[in-house]
């Protein structure tokens, strides 16, 4: 696996895979969940009004990524930089890390049928399988296309090295404005979602689902991570449609969900100041990066 690709798959594993959630954390009322509804693709949950669109976030990330090229650049290094929200290079040959763009549990099963896991051509896009929770500030140097002698040193040039800034901070100054981060709350409620008693239940279901039709999973997100950086093939097709139908068989995603809206809620109503500054800081940061590259011209 590449190199470049490290910072991303570690980040599914922290997100999909957290362990409990801390003891603040427990202090949330547990969500009665007697009758919830049935999710489909076109769902939102409440800290969605607090975050950018994907498109704009996107461009927030293209943005920055093309900075921190110039930049490069200007330093002898012709590179790629990708994040959560730009496909980068890695889509040729035998990695792509790419996947299907909706809420995870929800793909349609038209779409599983035709893509697997994988996103339809030029349609929505994640950046890891299961729960992977994107994020506007992850970008990466692309090392593929690297040569092998000039590895260190272009690493040396993007970080920084031996008390020389790189592009990173060189880039972040001439940004001037700071993301707002609330991934860490994010990804808690998420795991108090995961661990609700109901939601557990349904998990349950789909893997004894699974294993009746010859798939052999644990938890739900290891059909997705198994094929999280494959490109697509008539296997995982196969897995992918029997995912969709055991999710709607178990009704695991209708429960989390609901667990999820319910728990963001009571998170908005805690926070509401720093839910606020996030979602402030991300249009400052939109405004101040197209600004940046409007004077590079």
């Amino acid at each position: 696996m590449a190199s470049c690709f490290l910072p991303a798959v570690l980040s599914v594993l922290l997100s999909a895979c957290a362990g409990d959630a801390s003891d603040g954390d427990r202090s949330y009322r547990t969500p009665e969940l007697e009758s919830v509804p049935v999710v489909e693709s076109s769902l939102t949950v409440p800290f969605q009004q607090y975050e950018l669109s994907f498109a704009e976030r996107q461009r927030m990330q293209v943005g920055h990524a093309r900075l921190l090229e110039r930049c490069m650049s200007e330093r002898g290094f012709s590179v790629a930089v990708a994040g959560d929200f730009v496909l980068g290079h890695q889509r040729d040959g035998v990695m792509d890390p790419a996947m299907w763009g909706g809420p995870f549990g929800t793909m349609p099963l038209e779409h599983a049928r035709r893509y697997g896991y994988k996103p339809e051509k030029d349609g929505p896009f994640v950046k890891g399988p299961g729960f992977y929770l994107s994020n506007p500030g992850h970008l990466f140097l692309e090392t593929g296309k690297i040569t092998e002698d000039q590895l260190a040193p272009a690493e040396r040039a993007y970080y920084g090295a031996d008390g020389d800034s790189g592009c990173v901070d060189r880039v972040e100054e001439q940004i001037g404005v700071s993301l707002v981060d609330f991934i860490d709350l994010r990804s808690d409620v998420s795991q108090l979602a995961r661990e609700h008693p109901r939601v557990e239940s349904a998990m349950r279901a789909w893997v004894e689902c699974m294993a009746q039709s010859g798939y052999r999973y644990s938890q739900v997100w290891e059909a997705s991570q198994r094929y999280g950086t494959a490109p697509v093939s008539q296997v995982q097709v196969e897995t992918a449609v029997a995912d969709v139908r055991c999710t709607r068989q178990s009704h695991w995603a209708d429960y989390f969900y609901a667990a999820v809206a319910d728990y963001q809620r009571q998170a908005i109503e805690r926070t509401p100041d720093l839910l606020e500054g996030a979602l402030e800081s991300e249009k400052a940061r939109l405004l101040a990066i197209e600004a940046e590259l409007a004077r590079a011209r």
